[in-house]
């Protein structure tokens, strides 16, 4: 294919390579089940203590400052 469409060989390579990386990642991209629940396997009450621990630790320490300089 050198010199097919003004594009040499590695050209083509790199197309014909990037093509089906791209409409993966698009297809990836969409399809991903972002909006379910990625804690199923828990049983109710495990998923309850998971998610009251996580936003405790996003609440900020009263005992730690609120910014640190270095």
């Amino acid at each position: 294919m050198d010199g097919i469409g003004g594009l040499e060989s590695w050209q083509w390579l790199f197309i014909f390579i990037g093509i089906p990386v791209v409409l993966l990642g698009i297809a990836t991209f969409l399809f991903l089940d972002k909006i379910s629940n990625p804690l199923r396997f828990l049983q109710p009450a495990e998923r309850e203590i998971l998610i009251n621990n996580l936003c405790d630790e996003m609440e900020p320490d009263a005992n730690e400052p609120e910014e640190k300089h270095y």
